[in-house]
């Protein structure tokens, strides 16, 4: 997990470094495709159930939202930028797409780890 955390830091410097002049919402366009992909494969592939996870791909979020946002201040509440801009959670995304797969929604990776009640 600490590896796809250290990617999806590289691919925001990235972002950070070339769109610095752009405004909003091209910022959190190239998030929503280049990083934040990377987090939500590993709130759902690994769940993580560990703080120092949980933390890990939070904060990585958290930059992200100070990006999008163009303020680094250490004033500036980071909750209340994500709120502005509507992000969900990415634990709350996570247990969207486990009810979504467990309700056949969406194609199942997980299926066979899930006892099924009709059975």
């Amino acid at each position: 997990m600490n590896q796809i955390a250290t990617k999806a830091n590289r691919n925001l410097d990235l972002l950070r470094r070339n769109l610095s002049g752009c405004d909003k919402p091209t910022k959190e366009v190239a998030y929503k495709r280049l990083v934040l992909p990377l987090l939500e494969h590993c709130q759902t592939i690994w769940d993580p159930h560990q703080k120092n996870n949980i933390d890990t791909l939070d904060k990585v979020e958290r930059r992200a939202a100070r990006f999008v946002n163009n303020d680094y201040s250490r004033q500036s509440s980071v909750s209340d930028m994500l709120n502005r801009l509507g992000w969900e959670s990415l634990e709350s995304r996570r247990l969207c797409t486990v009810y979504k797969e467990t309700h056949g929604i969406i194609p199942s990776n997980i299926s066979h780890l899930i006892q099924s009640n009709t059975q």
